[in-house]
């Protein structure tokens, strides 16, 4: 998966799948998540923690834990 730590990140135009836990873990990160596939892993599709990311045209599905 993708993980951002205190720091602005563009995630645009991947598939991100099968991943052992979170597909995008984002902690205290203002980032842009876009156009993205991102299914079948085995926990949030998107995880986001006190930060303002901005969420747009993404396919999610398939997550174990069924959320964003």
């Amino acid at each position: 998966g993708i993980r951002t730590y205190f720091s602005t990140s563009n995630i645009l135009n991947n598939v991100i799948a099968d991943n052992r836990v979170y597909g995008v873990y984002i902690m205290y990160s203002n980032s842009s998540v876009k156009n993205n596939i991102i299914y079948n892993n085995s926990s949030y599709g998107i995880y986001n923690y006190r930060s303002e990311t901005e969420i747009i045209n993404n396919t999610i599905l398939k997550n174990f834990d069924g959320r964003l």
